[in-house]
């Protein structure tokens, strides 16, 4: 069985008020490109399809133009998609009976019949690209949970082991259904221990232990930066593209062909082209002049988005935005914002938010206001769970105003 595997599409996202459309297209061209040229068996989608719980009108649409882009590109494929913590599980499934006309499978939640959970809706029997009346393997499927709620799917566990055993009841059936030793995939949104590439303090590791036995490759979604662990069976095939300025490395998809079930999977990485990179200048804060001088030799930016490091003494000086206005003017970047780390004192910290003129903050936008806010309170910066939050928050009023 091959698979393509890809995660974390972020769908709707705005980056520092930009849109980030553009990328999403340019991303969704490249995959139909690999997945018309590989025709792979599966196409799984590991969660994170959009950016927040209550995504926009456009990125619900461009949702339904890449998954009929990709059905038209490879009509073999059986496309999964599960829903990551970003999704709405609710909203993801709603048309799920329409998509699977057209060869995609969404599981955005474990179904229940008659208060119990119906397994089967989560293992997908996947035939080979051209051949739909045999089956190549099996997706087995498992959309984000948050973590007081496994124990709902598994009553009669305790607490304490509700997500192991959550997973291993799914294997048990597996088990059950695979009698032909085919290649067995599991697909979920969590973040695993045993994992590297996240230095995020607030996501909450399990162990893969919490995952049972029994399935050939793990195809994770959640952790942005690809890597793979337990001796290649694991892997994050991370974002497409750099979804903050901490993800400036390469972005990629992977293809995983496994021939038997109990054969070690074969991974190649694909590497997806970034068309709009992210830059942050200099890569060490430097005071006003030296930034200003470092600019003014910057090429063109081909609308590239460009963050400011800058060393202050206690608040960003008050010309700063002028200044480098005009060091970048005609270069075409995409500017977004100044990062004003404070310089090191004898005996002082570094990292301290600077002190804020009025007219500074009106040129922010409410991300920015919430984490100096969060910044000055707390000595660290405003964590991604609470940032996501307020973005829901404001499409909410968003659409109410509209």
């Amino acid at each position: 069985m091959k698979i393509l595997h890809t995660s974390d599409w972020h769908l709707g996202q705005t980056f520092y008020n930009y849109s980030r459309e553009e990328e999403h297209r340019a991303f969704c061209a490249q995959l139909c490109d690999i997945a018309a040229s590989e025709m792979p068996d599966a196409i799984v989608v590991a969660g994170d399809i959009f950016d927040v719980s209550l995504p926009p009108i456009g990125a619900q649409d461009l949702l339904v133009q890449m998954l009929m882009r990709l059905h038209g590109a490879a009509p073999g494929s059986v496309i999964v998609v599960i829903a990551g913590n970003h999704d709405s599980a609710s909203r993801l499934r709603i048309h799920s009976p329409l998509w699977r006309m057209c060869g995609v499978r969404i599981v955005a939640l474990p179904e229940m019949a008659d208060g119990v959970r119906d397994l089967d809706s989560q293992i997908l029997s996947i035939p080979p690209y051209d051949e739909p009346e045999r089956t190549a393997g099996y997706v087995v499927a498992c959309p984000f949970v948050s973590e007081g709620n496994y124990q709902r799917y598994v009553a009669d566990a305790p607490r304490e082991s509700a997500v192991r055993e959550y997973h291993t009841r799914l294997m048990e059936r597996v088990k059950e259904l695979n009698t032909g030793a085919l290649p067995v995939v599991m697909t979920a949104h969590l973040a695993l221990s045993d994992s590297a590439g996240h230095t995020s303090a607030i996501l909450n590791f399990r162990d893969t232990a919490d995952m049972a036995s029994g399935w050939d490759y793990l195809a994770l979604g959640h952790i942005h930066r690809p890597s793979s662990f337990c001796d290649g069976r694991a892997r994050y095939c991370g974002s497409p593209f750099p979804l903050s300025f901490d993800e400036q490395y390469p972005h990629s998809v992977s293809l995983v062909t496994i021939a038997a079930h109990g054969a070690m999977p074969e991974v190649r990485e694909v590497a997806i082209r970034v068309p709009v990179p992210v830059m942050s200048v200099p890569q060490a804060p430097k005071p006003l002049e030296e930034v200003l001088e470092t600019l003014r030799r910057l090429p063109d930016g081909h609308g590239a988005y460009l963050r400011v490091n800058l060393e202050i003494e206690d608040f960003i000086p008050g010309n700063a935005r002028k200044a480098i206005d005009d060091a970048i003017v005609d270069k075409n970047y995409r500017f977004c914002g100044i990062n004003g780390v404070r310089a090191r004192r004898r005996g002082g910290d570094a990292g301290a938010p600077q002190q804020l003129t009025t007219d500074q903050i009106r040129e922010m936008d409410h991300l920015e206001v919430a984490d100096q806010y969060y910044q000055k309170k707390y000595q660290i910066a405003l964590p991604e769970r609470f940032s996501k939050c307020l973005k829901e928050i404001i499409y909410a009023m968003e659409d109410a105003e509209s």
